[in-house]
């Protein structure tokens, strides 16, 4: 899923983003491999951080429109980070109950499908409103710090103490 994330703005990009873009996808896959096989959860996420970095380059650099390409790029990352822990996890060999995993897979298809959910609603609202200025910017950078706040809070809620 990782390539298939990295090879989709590289092949919308431009010659040049689409270079450069090709070395950091090639670092992140290889990144990701690593991160799998010597269980570096921090290694995982930068990885998935460098895909996700790379389509938002290519919008970037290209001055590509914001599409529902989008909503799936940011769903197959999520996912893709995911899959990635809980195949950590699976190394641990702890006894669960019976149908955990089916329970589990259940959870990251809905958390798959909620994300595409969230997400398209997003774009479509940003598309609706066409608003420019400073006040704007302000709102959307507050917006921004926030997601963040909120990400590294309930990841260190996450963590185990001491």
């Amino acid at each position: 899923m990782a390539i298939a994330l990295a090879v989709l703005p590289l092949s919308r990009a431009s010659e040049d983003v689409a270079e450069w873009g090709a070395w950091v996808a090639v670092a992140a896959v290889l990144a990701l491999v690593a991160g799998l096989l010597y269980a570096w959860p921090s290694l995982i996420t930068a990885a998935l951080i460098g895909i996700g970095g790379i389509y938002g380059a290519q919008l970037a650099f290209d001055d590509a429109p914001l599409d529902l390409a989008a909503v799936f790029v940011g769903a197959g990352v999520l996912l893709t980070l995911e899959l990635a822990h809980w195949s950590l996890e699976e190394r641990d060999r702890v006894k669960t109950a019976p149908g955990e995993a089916w329970r589990r897979l259940a959870f990251v298809c809905l958390l798959g499908a909620a994300a595409v959910g969230a997400s398209a609603l997003l774009v479509i609202v940003v598309d609706l409103v066409r608003a420019r200025g400073l006040a704007i910017d302000l709102l959307g950078t507050l917006a921004a710090a926030t997601a963040i706040v909120a990400v590294v809070v309930l990841a260190r809620r996450g963590q185990p103490s001491g």
